[in-house]
């Protein structure tokens, strides 16, 4: 499957990483598990509830990594977007 993304195109998305923000429900959660589960994806979806919302629990259960919305913007966070953090996860 062939992805244009306006700058060229990307022929093969198996193993390649997306962040997809708002995962909880709708067009995120959706294309994340698409993303995830049609295309091979690596998926970090962010999501408002992580813990405890069944979105983000399905999100999980299907292979993506979930991260709370939130602590990505705060810095006094025991979840943060540094290197060690996404590496820790993935």
């Amino acid at each position: 499957m062939m992805f244009s993304l306006g700058l060229g195109c990307v022929k093969d998305l198996e193993k390649k990483l997306v962040v997809i923000t708002g995962c909880d429900s709708g067009f995120g959660f959706s294309f994340a598990l698409y993303c995830c589960q049609q295309l091979g994806m690596v998926v970090v979806a962010t999501c408002h509830n992580a813990h405890g919302d069944s979105g983000a629990q399905q999100l999980e259960e299907s292979g993506c990594h979930v991260v709370r919305s939130e602590s990505v913007a705060r810095k006094d966070s025991s979840e943060s977007c540094d290197p060690l953090f996404v590496d820790t996860r993935l």
